[in-house]
């Protein structure tokens, strides 16, 4: 079944970034947890002891967590990794897979400067490496390498709309090797060889802006060379009882212009994020629209009950057909170093003028990183 084969090859980059929930929930960056000030990746020694021992796990199971790895096999020099394996279901086909094999690297060439590196050993090997020059003017830095520009929300889950999204029956038009979403699909989208500044505004103002070789490498379209330009502006604030995110981003490569509205609130034990996109000239030629919605309550810490929506349009001028996903689970944390999700999705497509039926979809996943 040629859409499921290409539903597993997104599956298997669907979990490459941090979850911007933790961000909003803690009022904190990004650059806390993770060696990337952009996220993602290799946790630093907060991510790893702190936050992955303290706030992650069921805490009746903390006094299980191991401290003891922090990473470094030497004072400078510090590793790390990312595995998942999933199992994907939906009643007429099913499939148990690895998901994710990263192995990472973090060398401190001095107080400042770090030399970073990602290896994908997975089937398209979406390879990172930069070096990151921190603690400038007003704590700004620069990374310069190949590393994937900043835009949006880095979500964990890279079928989402917003991110790479998966095949539907809506492919049939000249371009159906593009995916039913935005353009961050590792497939066809290698990292960019990026020139990126951070710099923090204010305490709760950062702006990001990079410069990079081409980024939309899809199939039939030849702009591997084309300079690629983006921007993220990013406000970030916790408040006695609650904290929240909001943010602008920009993107532009030759005639593809992408705008994104972004955000999120998190109160007590429940956390709301979001992201509203629009792009020119990305499928077909056409404006696009891709949007998502997730809503996380805590019962207790180590449990999350997740509930989300994403929405796509790939023609906004013309009813040529939308989809919708309904997605609901949980997340159970029972160890510092490990994660299962299952999750339940419902995928509606509207203005076809022919009958879609679309069988619910099952996913188990189990995550484990050092």
């Amino acid at each position: 079944m040629i859409a499921l084969r290409y539903i597993f090859i997104l599956l298997v980059f669907n979990a490459l970034f941090s979850l911007p929930r933790f961000s909003i929930e803690t009022g904190a960056s990004c650059i806390a947890c993770h060696v990337n000030p952009s996220g993602g990746g290799m946790r630093n020694d907060y991510g790893s002891n702190v936050y992955s021992i303290e706030e992650l796990p069921l805490k009746r199971l903390i006094k299980n967590a191991d401290d003891l790895w922090d990473g470094y096999i030497t004072d400078n020099l510090q590793v790390g990794g990312d595995f998942r394996i999933q199992l994907y279901d939906n009643g007429e086909d099913s499939k148990i897979f690895p998901m994710q094999s990263d192995i990472y690297a973090n060398l401190k060439i001095s107080k400042n400067t770090d030399m970073y590196m990602k290896v994908d050993t997975g089937p398209d090997a979406n390879n990172e490496f930069f070096v990151l020059f921190k603690n400038m003017f007003k704590s700004s830095w620069i990374k310069i390498g190949k590393t994937l520009p900043t835009y949006g929300l880095k979500l964990d889950d890279h079928t989402s709309f917003i991110r790479g999204g998966n095949r539907t029956p809506l492919q049939d038009s000249p371009f159906d090797d593009v995916d039913e979403g935005l353009f961050f699909d590792p497939q066809f989208n290698k990292n960019p060889t990026s020139l990126e500044m951070g710099v923090n505004l204010s305490k709760q103002f950062k702006l990001n802006i990079s410069s990079s070789t081409g980024f939309f490498n899809a199939i039939n379209r030849d702009e591997k060379e084309i300079l690629n330009s983006s921007a993220s502006l990013l406000y970030l604030k916790q408040f006695d009882s609650f904290s929240i995110l909001s943010g602008i981003s920009y993107m532009k490569e030759k005639d593809i212009v992408s705008k994104g509205l972004y955000g999120g609130v998190s109160i007590n034990k429940w956390t709301m994020s979001f992201e509203v996109d629009e792009v020119s000239n990305w499928i077909d030629f056409y404006n696009s629209r891709a949007a998502y919605a997730q809503v996380v309550y805590k019962p207790v810490q180590g449990l999350h009950l997740v509930y989300k929506y994403d929405y796509f349009d790939r023609h906004l001028d013309f009813e040529s057909g939308s989809i919708s996903r309904l997605s609901a689970g949980f997340e159970i944390y029972p160890l510092s170093i490990l994660e299962i999700k299952l999750q339940v999705r419902k995928n509606e497509i509207k203005n076809l003028p022919f009958a879609v039926d679309l069988k619910n979809e099952y996913l188990l996943q189990v995550h484990t990183w050092f």
